[in-house]
């Protein structure tokens, strides 16, 4: 059995969720989902988030890239789901 999971950058997340990636980093880092541009340890533990390095060789520098699982997808949609209920309740 093929244990491999999809992921997606955080631009297709936005998409999916009707966002902007802007949006969606301001909504990632409100609830400590990520803080700069690294995932929180525990969604990564929990496959949410993969974090990889890339080397851009060009202004020779290193920086971190999130990936966001199809696990953590669902997690994401469910959460913003419960959450907007939150929020409308308050309104």
């Amino acid at each position: 059995m093929n244990n491999i999971q999809m992921s997606y950058s955080l631009q297709d997340v936005a998409d999916q969720l009707k966002t902007s990636k802007r949006e969606l980093i301001a909504w990632l880092r409100r609830y400590n989902l990520i803080k700069g541009m690294k995932a929180a340890p525990e969604f990564v533990l929990m496959g949410y988030f993969t974090q990889h390095k890339l080397q851009l060789k060009h202004i020779n520098k290193e920086v971190d890239i999130i990936h966001i699982t199809s696990k953590g997808v669902s997690f994401l949609k469910k959460l913003r789901k419960i959450l907007q209920i939150d929020i409308n309740s308050w309104i």
